[in-house]
């Protein structure tokens, strides 16, 4: 049995920064932790994760340049997954979806995910330095096979986590912050320490967000905005 294009995706991008905290089997993969474990229904928190300003950046760039930047981005994002028991989903441009879930028994929760969120906003990528900004969704994410999945031991997603990740990706302003809609934040601030966001840098505002028009049940929205600003 093959092992899943998303181990792949975690086994390389840690080799690349030579990375010593996860197990390897004797192929030299991973030993199999993000394999298919069968169709299931589960509670789940998507994030997405976007280069900021990274158009504008980019037309200006040559191949080798982007590459770089991509490289350095997708490292860091796969060695925080590792950290905080998260797990890449899929990825475009400038910019890939993680999930944090019970699906593969990583102890991945609500404190881990906004762990995970805080790291990799607070970090800088490539050698301009960009940032990011994360969008983080609750709700339940369905794990199935695809036919042309089977026999990769792959898997898809999809769920109401994932629409609303992608809603409000496309909604938000391009700053250096961790967004949530407003019911998804009271519900995950419940179960963080109560220092967690305890430093000056992290600064918190509300913003009526405007979904696209293909968003249900409704468009306009309200969501918490955390922007770090410690080195603007």
């Amino acid at each position: 049995m093959m092992v899943s294009m998303r181990q792949l995706f975690h086994d390389f991008y840690l080799l690349s920064k030579k990375q010593e905290i996860y197990v390897f089997d004797e192929s030299g993969r991973g030993a199999g932790k993000y394999r298919f474990r069968g169709e299931s229904l589960e509670k789940s928190l998507v994030v997405r994760v976007d280069l900021n300003n990274y158009l504008s950046w980019a037309l200006e760039q040559n191949v080798s340049n982007k590459v770089i930047l991509i490289e350095d981005f997708l490292s860091k994002m796969v060695l925080a997954l590792e950290q905080h028991g998260g797990f890449f989903l899929s990825s475009d441009s400038d910019g890939i979806y993680v999930v944090f879930s019970e699906y593969f028994g990583l102890g991945a929760g609500y404190k881990e995910t906004v762990a995970f969120c805080r790291q990799v906003v607070q970090n800088r990528y490539g050698t301009d330095g960009l940032s990011v900004r994360a969008v983080v969704a609750n709700g339940p994410l369905t794990f199935f096979q695809r036919p042309h999945e089977v026999a990769g031991n792959d898997w898809s997603a999809d769920g109401l986590s994932l629409k609303r990740a992608q809603w409000l990706s496309l909604s938000v302003y391009e700053r250096r912050c961790i967004y949530f809609f407003a019911d998804d934040f009271k519900v995950i601030s419940n179960e963080l320490p109560d220092d967690f966001w305890k430093k000056p840098e992290w600064v918190f505002r509300r913003e009526n967000i405007i979904l696209p028009p293909h968003a249900v049940p409704e468009r306009t929205v309200e969501t918490v905005a955390v922007e770090y600003l410690k080195d603007h």
